[in-house]
C-alpha cells in the first residue's frame, strides 16, 4: 500500500521540479501544456522559454509557444502570456507589487497544421507568470512560469544566444568551450573553470527560424553568438543581430567568413575595408577585428570556439566579454534613463491655493451661518455648505483640466547616432509624457525598444497586442500622470548633412530640413576628412578652430544635453544638491540651472565621443550637432507638444557628403 501511494506522490513531485528546476542541458526541455477537460479539442501545444531559466531584469526576452492540430477541424487558438514581477517587502512589511506585463496572439489552425508563436516577455524583477490558451473561445488549458532574479555579484554568469544549431552532442562541449574562453579573457587563474570558481555561461542555442522578428526582445542577453561553423545565417536573422548590436547589445562572430551574405558580414566587411584603408575588393578579415556599433559593441574571430578555449584571446574579444558583463538596460547612460518633469504641469500654487481654501472655509462656515440666521433660516446653511463645497472642488478640477489642458506634453532628450554611410540611425531618448487624456493603446515602430523608467513608484501595465501590428496597450501612459519612456529606436534613415567647400580650406553648410541646427552659432562641431576642426558660426558658414577651442565646444554641446537633464526640475535655490551632484541657479539671463561639478557632462561627453570612436575625440569624418527636431524619434503615434527639447545627434559622413 506505501509503495503504491508513494509511487504517485514521486512522479509529481519529479514533474513539479522539472518545471521550477534550472535546467543544466544546453537546450531548455519543451513543456506540454494539459488541457482542461477531456472534451476539448485534441491540439498540442507545448512552451519553450528563451531564455530558459527566465533570469528578471530590466531587458526583453521571449517564449516559443508551438501548436499543432491533429483534427480534421479548424480551430482558433488564443494565446496570453502574463508575468506579474514581485518585489521583497518594504519597510511595512507589505509584499510590494512590480509592473505586470501581458503579450497576447491569435493563431488561425488548420487541419493538421503547425505552427509557431513567439511571444515577447519583459523581464524586471522575480515572479511569476501563466501562459492561458484559448480555443475556439473556449478556455483549453495553461502552465505557470517562473521567473527567478538575476544575480548580480561579480563573474561571468552570462546569459548567451547563440544563432546555430550545432548536433546534440557537439552542443554540450561548444557550451564548455565558450566557459573556458570566457575565463581566459578576463583572467582567471589557470584558464580553466574548477569548483569554487564563478558560474559557467547559460548558453541556449537557436536555428535562425527560432529567432523573434524584433531585436527587442534579444536584450535579456548579455551575448548573442553568431557562429559560421554552425552553418550560414539567412539575411533576416543577420539583420536582427546587427540591429541588437546597434541597439546596445554585444555581438561575437566567429568564423565570419561562414557566416554567409547579410548586415553581419557587411559590418566586418566595413571595419575590413576602413582598417585597409579603402573600398575596392573587399580586404581579407584579420583574425581578430571589432569596434563599435550604435550603441552596443561587435567583435569578429576567425577562429572556431574550440580554439579559442585553447589558446590565449584576442584583446577584442576580451574586451568585448568585458562589456557583456553589464546588464542591457545599466549600459545606458543613467542621465537618459532618469525621470525629467515636464515644465508647466502637475505645478499647484500653494499659496493660492491654501488662500482660496481659507477663503472659502470663511464664507462657508461663521460667515454662512450669520447671515443665514439673521434671517431666521439657521437651516440653510446645512444645504448651502456642501453644495458650495462641491461646487469649488468642480471648479478646481475644471480649472486643472483646462489649466494643463487635454493634450499630450513632452519633456525630452535624445542622442541620436547617424550613419550616412549606411543611412541607419540609432537613437536613444528619454520622454516624460502628461497626458491630459489618456491616450490608449501606443504604436511603437518595428524597431523601438520601449521600457518605462524603473524608477518610477507606479509601476505602468505593459500588453502587447500582437495579432495588432504590436500593438502596446495598458495604462502606459495614463491621464493626468507624468511617465517617463526610454526608447531605442534603430532605423533606416535617409537624412544626411553635407558640406560645400568655401574659401581656402573652409566648409559652408548643406543643411536638411531634418537636421535643423538649434541655438544659433556653436551647435555644430565638425572633424572633416583631413582632420580639421570647425565650428557653425553665424549663417551657415563655419569657422576653424583649434584643438584646444574644439574640445571646449565639443564640452559645451554634451553640457547642453546635461543641463537639460536638471532644467525641467523644480526651480532651484542659490546652491543646491541633487542626485549626488551640486548645481547652481541660472545666471541673470540664462535658460536655466547648470552644472556646477559638471560629472554628468563628463560622463555624457566620453559615451557621446565613444559612440563614435574609440580616441577619446571626434574622429575625422564626424560631427556632433544639437538639432530642434531629431531625426528619428518614435512619438509611437502620438500628437506631442514638446515643452522641453535637448536633442543631439552625431553623425559619420562619407566622402560624398563632402562637395567641393
Amino acid at each position: 500500500m506505501r509503495a503504491a501511494l508513494a509511487r504517485p506522490a514521486l512522479l509529481a513531485l519529479l514533474a513539479s521540479g522539472a518545471l521550477l528546476a534550472l535546467p543544466s542541458a544546453a537546450r531548455a526541455v519543451p513543456e506540454l501544456i494539459s488541457r482542461d477537460a477531456p472534451e476539448l479539442p485534441a491540439l498540442e501545444v507545448t512552451l519553450e522559454p528563451c531564455p530558459a531559466e527566465l533570469r528578471a531584469r530590466p531587458a526583453y526576452g521571449y517564449v516559443i509557444c508551438e501548436l499543432r492540430n491533429p483534427e480534421p477541424r479548424r480551430h482558433r487558438v488564443e494565446l496570453e502570456l502574463s508575468v506579474l514581477s514581485r518585489r521583497w517587502p518594504g519597510r511595512g512589511g507589505r509584499l510590494q507589487t512590480g509592473a505586470p506585463f501581458a503579450a497576447s496572439q491569435t493563431v488561425e489552425l488548420a487541419p493538421g497544421a503547425r505552427a509557431r508563436a513567439i511571444l515577447p516577455i519583459w523581464l524586471q524583477e522575480e515572479g511569476y507568470g501563466e501562459l492561458r490558451v484559448q480555443c475556439d473561445g473556449t478556455s483549453w488549458g495553461s502552465t505557470y512560469l517562473r521567473v527567478e532574479g538575476r544575480s548580480r555579484g561579480g563573474g561571468p554568469e552570462l546569459e548567451v544566444l547563440v544563432a546555430g544549431q550545432p548536433a546534440a552532442q557537439s552542443a554540450r562541449a561548444w557550451e564548455w568551450a565558450l566557459a573556458d574562453t570566457i575565463a581566459r579573457a578576463i583572467g582567471e587563474p589557470g584558464g580553466r573553470r574548477s569548483r569554487g570558481s564563478s558560474p559557467a555561461p547559460r548558453v541556449q542555442f537557436r536555428a535562425p527560424a527560432e529567432l523573434p522578428e524584433l531585436w527587442s526582445e534579444l536584450t535579456a542577453f548579455d551575448l548573442v553568438v553568431a557562429d559560421g561553423s554552425l552553418g550560414a545565417l539567412p539575411p533576416r536573422a543577420q539583420q536582427l543581430l546587427a540591429d541588437y548590436a546597434a541597439g546596445g547589445g554585444v555581438l561575437l562572430v566567429l568564423e565570419p567568413e561562414l557566416v554567409g551574405e547579410g548586415a553581419v558580414r557587411e559590418l566586418v566587411r566595413g571595419e575590413a575595408a576602413a582598417r585597409g584603408g579603402g573600398a575596392g575588393a573587399a580586404p581579407p578579415v584579420p583574425a581578430a577585428t571589432g569596434g563599435r556599433h550604435g550603441l552596443g559593441r561587435w567583435a569578429a574571430v576567425a577562429a572556431p570556439i574550440a580554439e579559442l578555449a585553447r589558446r590565449e584571446p584576442p584583446a577584442q574579444l576580451a574586451q568585448l566579454l568585458e562589456a557583456a558583463s553589464t546588464p542591457w538596460f545599466e549600459r545606458l547612460p543613467a542621465p537618459l534613463r532618469t525621470p525629467v518633469a515636464v515644465p508647466g504641469v502637475g505645478e499647484v500654487p500653494v499659496r493660492l491655493f491654501v488662500g482660496l481654501i481659507v477663503l472659502f472655509a470663511a464664507l462657508a462656515g461663521p460667515v454662512n451661518f450669520l447671515y443665514w440666521r439673521r434671517r431666521a433660516r439657521p437651516l440653510v446653511p446645512l444645504l448651502l455648505g456642501p453644495v458650495a463645497g462641491l461646487a469649488l472642488t468642480g471648479a478646481i478640477a475644471l480649472w486643472g483640466v483646462l489649466g494643463e489642458g487635454v493634450g499630450i506634453k513632452a519633456a525630452s532628450m535624445s542622442v541620436t547616432w547617424l550613419d550616412q554611410r549606411s543611412h541607419r540611425a540609432v537613437q536613444l531618448a528619454s520622454q516624460t509624457l502628461f497626458a491630459g487624456l489618456s491616450p490608449g493603446a501606443l504604436r511603437p515602430a518595428a524597431g523601438t525598444c520601449v521600457l518605462p523608467a524603473p524608477e518610477q513608484s507606479s509601476p505602468p501595465r505593459l500588453h502587447f497586442e500582437l495579432e495588432a501590428g504590436r500593438r502596446l496597450g495598458g495604462e502606459l501612459v495614463p491621464a493626468r500622470t507624468e511617465r517617463t519612456l526610454v526608447t531605442v529606436s534603430v532605423a533606416g534613415a535617409r537624412e544626411r548633412l553635407r558640406f560645400r567647400r568655401a574659401g581656402e580650406g573652409g566648409w559652408r553648410l548643406l543643411g536638411d530640413p531634418a537636421l535643423r541646427p538649434a541655438g544659433g552659432a556653436g551647435a555644430l562641431v565638425l572633424r572633416d576628412l583631413e582632420g580639421r576642426w570647425f565650428v557653425l558660426g553665424e549663417g551657415e558658414q563655419l569657422e576653424p578652430l583649434g584643438e584646444t577651442q574644439a574640445a571646449e565646444a565639443v564640452r559645451a554641446l554634451c553640457g547642453a544635453l546635461a543641463t537639460g537633464f536638471v532644467q525641467a526640475r523644480a526651480p532651484l535655490a542659490a546652491r543646491s544638491r541633487f542626485q549626488g551632484e551640486w548645481l547652481e541657479a541660472a545666471p541673470p539671463g540664462g535658460a536655466g540651472p547648470v552644472l556646477a561639478a559638471g560629472p554628468h557632462r563628463e560622463l555624457l561627453r566620453g559615451w557621446l565621443l565613444g559612440l563614435l570612436g574609440e580616441s577619446g575625440e571626434l574622429p575625422p569624418g564626424t560631427y556632433l550637432l544639437r538639432v530642434e527636431q531629431p531625426p528619428a524619434l518614435d512619438r509611437m503615434g502620438l500628437e506631442v507638444e514638446e515643452r522641453l527639447g535637448v536633442h543631439l545627434v552625431a553623425g559619420r559622413l562619407g566622402a560624398e557628403d563632402f562637395v567641393e
